[in-house]
């Protein structure tokens, strides 16, 4: 079993695990939520007390994966013409 995290960011007391794709697909979305946070708990105990947010950043997304991503609590980076659009509002921490 490994695991590999595009970005992770921490602080005092969360951190954030973020999927990086060119193109963002459903496969993704349920990658993230049912391997790779599940692994991140096992091989990092240290951070079991942290508040963990989730985020799925990509070039673009296929057709409604960026909504379902929101509607599950994880935030998402795309680009908007030279610029990255991040939508957090509904973030939750799992």
């Amino acid at each position: 079993m490994n695991g590999e995290y595009d970005v992770f960011l921490k602080n005092g007391s969360a951190v954030a695990i973020i999927e990086v794709k060119q193109r963002v697909g459903k496969k993704a979305l349920k990658h993230l939520i049912d391997v790779q946070l599940p692994r991140f708990k096992l091989f990092y105990p240290e951070y079991k007390d942290f508040k963990m947010y989730l985020s799925l950043g990509g070039m673009s997304f296929e057709r409604g994966v960026a909504e379902e991503a929101r509607r599950q609590g994880i935030a998402t980076l795309m680009l908007s013409g030279d610029a990255v659009e991040i939508d957090d509002k509904d973030v939750k921490a799992w």
